[in-house]
């Protein structure tokens, strides 16, 4: 009987790179506004380069951006503040949850299922996007990268999330949209894997791994572990 539900956070519960994507736009287009560069989708794609190069969740994408320029300090500053403005301004009008994944989260809780975080992200960015998207409340415990200093699919983060949830493998499933990270780390251990198509790694072969379930909505979910449940009963 499946008794828990493991979350990947970012693209499978929150709309993470559609806000990635609208923040950095709004802080390209200030870059542009200073006449640093003119073409807009110039300044969007080296500063994604970057998040590409060190990560989505780096923080100074921005500022290693503008360092190519060598402006003057006031200036470098003056800049740097309203890019990043631009960028947490857009990111709070966007950053959600997708589409019935509330009102996922209700049934599920409803029904008694343990519910865990896993994430790449640190503790304080995770937190914070549960918190702004309303959804910290709907679960029993978060693993960050800052558990293990591991990503996923190292088997590490989902032994430590098994032990906080205290069940085993066979007793809990793992939601996620990145096969290569999420489905596979989740296999791995023999955990149920339920893949969310509406997330932004929806290449469904992209590595090879093949889910055990695949998700086209939120409550989706639901429906195929009650079936399960009341199976196995």
């Amino acid at each position: 009987m499946i008794k828990g539900v493991i979350f990947d956070l970012d693209n499978t519960l929150i709309n993470f790179w559609e806000f990635k994507q609208k923040s950095v736009l709004a802080a390209s287009k200030q870059i542009v506004d200073f006449n640093l560069e003119k073409d807009i989708n110039k300044v969007f794609d080296e500063i994604f380069s970057i998040y590409y190069s060190k990560g989505t969740d780096y923080q100074y994408a921005i500022s290693d951006y503008l360092k190519k320029f060598d402006l003057e300090p006031k200036k470098f500053n003056q800049i740097l503040q309203q890019a990043t403005a631009a960028y947490k301004s857009t990111k709070i009008s966007n950053l959600a949850p997708y589409p019935g994944v509330i009102d996922m989260l209700n049934s599920l809780k409803s029904s008694s299922f343990l519910l865990g975080i896993l994430t790449d992200a640190n503790f304080i960015q995770a937190k914070n996007r549960l918190e702004h998207c309303k959804l910290d409340k709907y679960f029993d415990c978060i693993v960050s990268f800052d558990d293990t200093n591991l990503f996923k699919p190292a088997k590490e983060p989902f032994l430590k999330i098994l032990k906080k949830l205290n069940l085993k493998a066979e007793e809990v499933a793992m939601v996620g949209d990145n096969l290569s990270r999420d489905i596979k780390g989740a296999k791995n251990l023999k955990i149920i894997t339920f893949f969310a198509k509406w997330g932004f790694w929806s290449d469904y072969g992209n590595d090879g791994t093949v889910p055990d379930f695949v998700l086209e909505h939120p409550m989706d979910l639901v429906k195929i572990l009650n079936k399960i449940n009341n199976f196995s009963l």
